[in-house]
């Protein structure tokens, strides 16, 4: 598979909102994305599957300001990809948990919660705001919450599976429409020791029989895009437990009254919210 990379230079207060257009235009072909200090500015770095051609060169300018510079699209060596996303990739601490690649070594910090997840063909690394607010949700969850299940929606890397079934050692359910992903995902939960708890399934949304086996849910996960979620509350709902507590994430702070309103039309009741850049996480309560 050919693998592309494109670049924006942009301010450090924009990273944020250069990587959600990013993975809006790239959609599918999405494979990573990274952000690093280039001397006085920051670049953010998307690796695609499929050449970016002039059509989505042009709508992606589109989105940004103009003192800011596409660089690329370039094309990726076979292969070497992963390695070159994992140099751009230093373990973080979201909370409890520490979340690192395999190429770094040592330790984990005393009292962490380590999580192990490379760079692959599936989002989710723990390094975009939406990821680290997730998991700083469910480190916040996990203080008073004991949920009986967990549904993770749009698994991705299978990393906030990976964070629920370490937290609460109780049954996890994560999904995603994408068979790769979900393959990517199984190999993380391994990699983790929790394929006791979590199954990694094939599905779109909460449909599949196991979803409808497994639920309804003390707690539901989704870290996607604002516009799949807000049509995800009525599914959402079907397959929430009384009094079940929702994390939602993958959401511009611009989108929050949209997601709000949704999932309030659906029965639920906002209950707070973690801020990180552009970007931020919702939690909600059902009655």
């Amino acid at each position: 598979m050919s693998t592309w990379e494109i670049a924006v230079q942009t301010e450090a207060p924009r990273c944020g909102a250069v990587e959600a257009a990013l993975e809006t235009r790239l959609g599918d072909t999405l494979l990573a994305l990274s952000r690093f200090e280039d001397g006085t500015a920051w670049r953010v770095t998307a690796l695609t599957s499929s050449e970016p051609d002039g059509d989505l060169l042009a709508r992606l300018g589109l989105a940004l300001q103009r003192d800011e510079t596409v660089v690329g699209p370039t094309k990726v060596p076979d292969e070497d990809w992963v390695s070159k996303s994992q140099r751009d990739m230093p373990p973080i601490t979201a909370g409890r948990f520490w979340v690192r690649g395999s190429h770094i070594k040592g330790a984990a910090p005393p009292a962490a919660i380590p999580i192990l997840v490379d760079a692959a063909t599936a989002f989710g690394t723990g390094h975009h705001e939406s990821t680290e607010g997730c998991l700083l949700m469910l480190d916040r969850l996990g203080r008073y919450l004991r949920p009986a299940s967990v549904l993770d929606i749009g698994t991705g890397t299978g990393i906030l599976a990976v964070a629920a079934a370490k937290i609460w050692r109780v049954p996890v359910v994560a999904t995603d429409v994408d068979p790769d992903a979900i393959k990517v995902a199984t190999h993380v939960v391994q990699k983790n020791y929790v394929a006791r708890w979590v199954r990694c399934v094939v599905a779109t949304g909460t449909a599949g029989r196991e979803t409808a086996a497994a639920g309804p849910f003390d707690l539901i996960i989704a870290n996607i895009l604002a516009r799949p979620l807000a049509a995800l509350a009525p599914a959402v709902a079907r397959n929430a437990a009384p009094g079940a507590r929702i994390a939602l994430s993958g959401i511009l702070t611009s989108q929050t009254a949209q997601v709000v309103a949704a999932y309030r039309n659906a029965g639920f009741y906002r209950t707070e919210g973690i801020i990180l850049g552009d970007w931020i996480t919702l939690g909600f309560r059902r009655p």
